[in-house]
């Protein structure tokens, strides 16, 4: 089981719940989460001081957020800010936050002082395909594989993953980064990424969530092809 994301306390916070919390510290299996950006460029490194400002900012109860954490604290509830919330002294650190980090101990800190500037948060880069490749994956075949980025498909080095037929089933989000109809092609970024799947033997469809009786979403969807010849369900 791996996990990857690029804001590296919510990748610590993944790791330590494969390794201590259950269910998932009962897991019979490898499980591992890398503090990685996801990019067409392998071995290289971005600034994400915008990225990390967000996630902060939510995470010591600013911005969209609101009072959401500072709730969970008072109820005692666990949830993935906390290391965030430790580092910034909102609340008692624990064993979290003695886990190995790249960055200095006030990096947290600097990024939300407006008179630090930029440059503060240096991330790490790997494209998918190549992060297949790597330990402990080794290429070997992946169930499911949950894709939820703000970024097209093509900025996320999935090609040589859908070559090798490399998982069974994925689900990518799309949002507005993936832009719209190429006035020159006449073709959308998801019609390239429906025409390069079925190339490599993938069927592709559009999930559609559902709303009961009342006009609630329940949580059942229909998955709707996007190719006239695939399959309904």
């Amino acid at each position: 089981v791996v996990g990857v994301d690029a804001f590296e306390d919510f990748a610590l916070d993944l790791q330590y719940r494969f390794d201590h919390v259950a269910p998932y510290s009962a897991l019979p299996a490898i499980k591992h989460a890398f503090a990685l950006g996801i990019s067409t460029k392998d071995n290289s490194s971005t600034y994400m001081d915008g990225l990390a400002k967000m996630h902060i900012s939510c995470c010591m109860d600013n911005g969209w957020c609101g009072a959401m954490h500072r709730n969970y604290d008072r109820r005692g509830s666990d949830h993935l800010c906390k290391i965030v919330r430790m580092r910034l002294g909102l609340i008692p650190p624990d064993v979290r936050v003695r886990q190995p980090s790249r960055y200095d101990r006030n990096v947290t800190a600097r990024i939300m002082d407006p008179e630090k500037g930029g440059r503060q948060y240096l991330v790490p880069t790997a494209r998918v395909d190549a992060l297949w490749g790597r330990p402990p994956l080794r290429s070997r075949r992946i169930d499911f594989l949950k894709v939820d980025m703000d970024m097209s498909w093509q900025a996320m080095g999935l090609e040589g993953l859908l070559q090798r037929r490399g998982f069974t089933v994925m689900t990518i989000e799309v949002d507005g980064s993936w832009g719209g109809v190429s006035p020159t092609w006449g073709v959308s970024e998801v019609d390239q990424l429906v025409w390069y799947a079925r190339e490599h033997g993938y069927n592709t469809h559009m999930k559609i969530a559902c709303k009961n009786r009342d006009g609630f979403y329940d949580g059942r969807a229909r998955y709707v092809p996007l190719l006239k010849d695939d399959w309904l369900f």
